[in-house]
């Protein structure tokens, strides 16, 4: 009696194919993919709110207002200038001889009125005027001239705009002070543009005592400084 030969056994499967029944395994690079895809996404709107609140700052969204076309100038025409009055003229005569229109013109001299036959003229007048008093020049400090005293000093106040923008630093300024110790000029001379108004303003309000030379108050320029420091 024969009996069949045993079944071969099933080949091997690979490692990649599944087994029947067992559940599907998903790969783990899947969920890395998809973190990084949201960050590159979240990165992207970052980086265009950032551009949009720069561009809103520097005005690149406010309006521009409509150009309108001006009409174009007419110039009047010149008032007509009134005619010049004719002046009559007396004609001489014929008859009268060189000798007699001398001897007229030498009583008119003589009792200073203008000849008959010379047209009167406006004479000017001269006035003794007194000399024009000389201006009196400001002096800079240096040397035997010293920096004044102040006796009052303002603080200058920090423009909100530049606080926000995180703007500071020194603002130069040159001052020309009156005989009486205020600042009456006013020139900046090192700029910066978010803080110059607010320097100028504080530096119009400092007051000095007199500059003597000579024993005569007489007005100086000096430079001065402002600074403005974030706290």
């Amino acid at each position: 009696m024969t009996f069949p030969p045993p079944p071969s056994p099933p080949p091997p499967r690979p490692p990649w194919e599944r087994a029947p029944g067992q559940p599907r395994r998903s790969s783990p690079l899947v969920p890395l993919l998809i973190v990084g895809a949201i960050a590159v996404v979240m990165l992207i709107a970052g980086a265009s709110a950032a551009i949009l609140v720069m561009m809103a700052h520097s005005g690149a969204f406010s309006p521009v207002p409509p150009v309108r076309d001006t009409p174009p100038v007419t110039q009047a025409p010149p008032p007509d200038a009134p005619p010049e009055p004719e002046t009559a003229s007396t004609p001489e005569p014929a008859h009268e001889s060189k000798a007699i229109r001398r001897a007229r013109e030498t009583e008119a001299e003589a009792a200073g009125l203008a000849p008959p036959d010379r047209p009167v003229t406006a004479g000017r007048s001269r006035r003794d005027t007194p000399a024009d008093e000389p201006v009196e020049r400001a002096v800079r400090v240096g040397g035997a001239i010293r920096p004044p005293t102040k006796t009052r000093n303002v603080q200058p106040v920090y423009p909100q705009i530049a606080q926000s923008a995180r703007v500071q630093g020194i603002v130069i300024i040159e001052a020309t002070i009156d005989r009486g110790g205020k600042v009456s000029e006013t020139r900046v001379l090192r700029s910066i543009p978010l803080l110059d108004q607010a320097a100028l303003d504080a530096v119009r309000k400092w007051e000095y005592e007199p500059t003597l030379l000579n024993g005569v108050a007489v007005p100086v320029i000096m430079t001065v400084t402002v600074n403005f420091t974030l706290n």
